[in-house]
């Protein structure tokens, strides 16, 4: 939402109607470049205020922004005592993110905030050897991987179920097991199994991978 309204609002300066050609660009505006940015202003700020700012003007929400953190602070922080204490101002944040979380007592976010931005800057010499590329984060990666995985066999279990007359849980756990060895061992039968089955080709291509 915050970066819907800094759109917004910097396309109609000095405008009273905006119109879709105003805005097209907006869908292929390379969002990577802009988090890569925010992340080297909280690292390498010089002053508590400037990674203050730097939160405020980020392009994703805060709960992605703490793990995009979280990735990247052990390759820029080589000292291990400026890393424990930069680990430590993230995990005072990710207390204050819980507390949100099972409260709602939204006065604490201002603790979050602090903590993740103002909390590194401070807490480390901001000197890095030579040039660090920015990594994803690689638990949203493998978060994004694993829900990919489930949506499949939820898929393939309601179509399995409706031809087994099974449910989709029970066709997930006791009929894939075996769908997986049939087409790793035999894809010829394990096709004409799919096309029974009304499978579409990722899911064949899912079942005949080795895991």
């Amino acid at each position: 939402m915050r970066s819907a309204i800094n759109d917004l609002q910097a396309l109609a300066q000095g405008k009273d109607r905006l119109t879709f050609e105003d805005v097209a660009w907006l869908g292929s505006r390379d969002r990577k470049e802009v988090i890569f940015n925010i992340l080297r202003r909280i690292f390498y700020a010089r002053s508590t205020i400037g990674a203050l700012r730097a939160v405020d003007e980020a392009d994703v929400d805060l709960d992605m922004l703490l793990e995009w953190i979280y990735e990247n602070l052990p390759y820029h922080v080589k000292d291990p005592k400026e890393l424990a204490a930069a680990m430590e101002m993230l995990a005072l944040a990710d207390i204050y993110r819980g507390r949100i979380a099972t409260t709602q007592n939204w006065s604490f976010m201002r603790y979050f905030i602090d903590f993740m931005s103002a909390g590194i800057a401070a807490s480390w010499s901001r000197k890095s050897h030579g040039w660090t590329p920015f990594r994803f984060p690689s638990r949203i990666m493998s978060m994004s991987r694993s829900k990919a995985e489930r949506d499949m066999l939820k898929t393939m279990g309601l179509r399995i179920g409706r031809k087994c007359h099974v449910s989709a849980d029970r066709a997930a756990r006791d009929v894939i097991p075996f769908l997986r060895v049939i087409f790793q061992n035999d894809p010829k039968i394990g096709l004409g199994i799919a096309r029974w089955l009304g499978l579409d080709e990722d899911m064949i291509t899912f079942l005949s991978e080795k895991r």
